[in-house]
């Protein structure tokens, strides 16, 4: 493949991911704050807000097994199929059942295009590029669903909303058909298996479990802590998960350029480096900054961790290598999101984020010290 296919390739493929998580990106806001619109019970908000994470542990496998089999158009066009009729059940349908098997069936799909979305890059010359353009085009769906998503709500409704996010969404089955022929290959398929992560994998579990996913939901009460109005912390919430997508935006091709012009494993220190002194602020109290910074630098992290990750990996094996990548972060950010509260209270903010920073430091010094 050449210079020029890599990048057409990677960004219709990006942009099927982008117009394809419209509805997930809009469940989030809607289902936390009006779950009695769905006709869901308190207790099952979180669980369908998290199942897709949950199911994409087993699937990032099985994921990977099927685009060897039917490649990469196929996968896609299958998945942003799945992810638009998922979106228009969020609407038309307010039974249980129906909801958790579309998040599943979400989470089926993101689990493909995310895969397909890293594979396509990594096969260019300029990978961090690449990988950073693909991470920026991705976040223009999720900031274009929760900026006009609560507009047409307003208007029409909660189930026209969705149902129109999901004829919208159609587009992405249109840009995954533009995708090249690509033909599987059934013979040298196989699913691989979840062996004991390696340095870079571990490196991105934690990270993932204690940003992605703990930092998330320990946000609000963190802010609590500086004295922030109990009335102004869920527009606060927002606006510091608002500036996590924008630093995906905005800073993913940068980081990406960077590293392929000084140097992946120097960008990548850096990143790293970055990442500690912000929760190094969190530990000292200074929560805020902290908090950007984290968002920031952890979203560059998790940009270039792919291309770190190949390194050490021959490229037949890159497919399983991005799926177990995949799964070990999921993996983290489940685990953050479900004990990030609650560590929090047992061990306190200095204590758990100290901890944390420690942790970061050991696998930095051992990336440096390491030729990849």
């Amino acid at each position: 493949m050449n210079k020029s296919d890599a990048t057409r390739t990677t960004i219709l493929v990006s942009l099927v991911l982008a117009l394809a998580s419209l509805g997930d990106a809009l469940i989030y806001p809607v289902l936390s704050a009006d779950y009695q619109a769905f006709g869901v019970p308190l207790f099952w908000v979180g669980i369908l807000l998290s199942v897709n994470r949950f199911v994409r542990l087993i699937a990032n496998r099985l994921v990977a097994y099927a685009i060897e089999i039917m490649g990469v158009r196929s996968s896609s066009i299958w998945a942003a199929i799945i992810a638009s009729f998922t979106t228009v059940l969020y609407g038309l349908s307010h039974q249980l059942i129906v909801l958790l098997v579309a998040r599943l069936g979400w989470g089926m799909a993101y689990a493909t295009l995310r895969i397909n979305t890293i594979h396509k890059a990594l096969e260019g010359k300029k990978k961090g590029l690449l990988l950073g353009v693909s991470g920026a085009l991705y976040e223009v769906g999720p900031l274009l669903a929760l900026g006009i998503g609560p507009v047409f709500i307003r208007v029409v409704g909660i189930p026209w909303t969705f149902v129109g996010m999901g004829f919208l969404s159609l587009v992405a089955v249109y840009l995954a058909w533009l995708l090249p022929q690509s033909e599987g290959e059934p013979n040298e398929a196989k699913i691989a298996r979840l062996n004991w992560p390696n340095r870079i994998e571990q490196l991105v579990f934690w990270i993932a479990t204690v940003v992605e996913g703990g930092l998330v939901v320990m946000m609000a009460t963190l802010f609590l802590q500086t004295g922030v109005n109990p009335t102004q912390l869920i527009a606060l919430t927002a606006f510091y998960l608002i500036v996590r997508r924008l630093s995906g935006l905005l800073f993913s091709p940068l980081v990406g350029w960077l590293a392929d012009t000084f140097g992946l494993k120097l960008v990548f220190l850096v990143i790293l480096s970055g990442l500690m002194i912000g929760l190094g602020f969190i530990t000292l109290g200074i929560i805020e900054a902290g908090v950007v910074v984290c968002f920031v630098t952890a979203r560059m992290f998790a940009i270039l961790s792919p291309a770190m990750a190949i390194q050490v990996a021959p490229e037949v094996e890159r497919l399983h290598l991005l799926a177990s990548l995949t799964t070990w972060r999921d993996l983290g950010a489940a685990v953050g999101a479900l004990l990030g509260l609650v560590t929090l209270k047992m061990l306190g903010t200095t204590i758990l984020f100290g901890a944390a920073t420690f942790i970061i430091l050991i696998y930095t010094l051992w990336i440096f010290k390491n030729e990849h």
